[in-house]
């Protein structure tokens, strides 16, 4: 009898390593079991919840991980959508080209804005090559109209803007600027509340502490305002800026423009797209 017992006992060893060996990923242990008809019944019911209970605990992992994937996924997306309308988007114009006579007015700051806070004018001294850029997505891209002097230019306007196709790229640069401080000049801007004149080539410079922001006319002499280059600045503190970069933003065409951030007297860029 002990001889019995012990060579079923080996058997039962050879057939669990044959079952073990043998499991798929979902049903191929449900068929090993079934192979084992001459089994008891309570051993056959004992594989075969075994075999259930490890399918179900794969289940639970795949499900497990799809969920956090798709959870990163919805928190960046979100992350994203945070940032850009952490300032109220102002309703604004796009920069147009000047013909004629015009009056150059200088650029104003806020009579209650920090005393580090700063403007000025400069030139472009650095020639990025164009190809690195890269569409703007459109819901970042300001058509509103707020200036509306007669009805035909408003219309020619309108079709120009709708048709608008903004570029834009991130670029690491050393020292990088602060987001806060970008973020305290952005406000300044866009508090400023200015319509301004910008001739070929001439830039706007906006600084705070670590933080340098421009606008400059790439092609020739341009109207614009505070409204709209703060509201291209509040897009790029979400796109480059909280993630340690520095950026621009760069409207192609005759009146072309370029706007972003840089670290103060790193030069300020231009692109070929007149």
């Amino acid at each position: 009898m002990s001889v019995g017992l012990e060579g079923e006992g080996q058997r039962e060893e050879q057939r669990d390593g044959g079952e073990y060996k043998s499991w798929g990923f979902f049903t191929s242990g449900l068929s090993s079991t079934d192979n084992h008809s001459d089994l008891p019944t309570g051993l056959q019911n004992n594989r075969k919840a075994r075999t259930i209970q490890t399918q179900d605990i794969i289940m639970k992992l795949i499900f497990l991980f799809t969920f956090l994937i798709n959870l990163a996924a919805a928190r960046e997306t979100i992350n994203l959508d945070d940032r850009a309308v952490k300032l109220p988007r102002k309703q604004t114009y796009r920069p147009g080209k000047i013909d004629g006579d015009y009056i150059s007015l200088p650029l104003s700051r806020s009579e209650n804005g920090p005393a580090e806070y700063k403007t000025s004018t400069d030139k472009t001294t650095l020639v990025r090559p164009a190809v690195t850029l890269k569409k703007l997505p459109d819901q970042y891209i300001d058509a509103g109209l707020s200036k509306r002097r007669e009805s035909f230019q408003a219309l020619k306007q309108l079709r120009r803007q709708v048709s608008a196709a903004d570029f834009f790229e991130c670029y690491n640069s050393s020292p990088t600027p602060s987001p806060s401080d970008c973020q305290t000049l952005t406000t300044q801007v866009l508090s400023s509340n200015q319509d301004l004149i910008v001739t070929a080539n001439a830039c706007l410079l906006f600084t705070y502490r670590s933080c340098q922001a421009f606008f400059c006319s790439l092609c020739t002499t341009i109207s614009t305002s505070t409204d709209f280059i703060g509201n291209q600045l509040d897009t790029l503190e979400a796109l480059c800026v909280e993630n340690g970069q520095i950026g621009t933003i760069v409207g192609e065409g005759s009146d072309g423009w370029d706007v972003g951030f840089v670290s103060p007297g790193s030069g300020l860029p231009s692109y070929d797209v007149c």
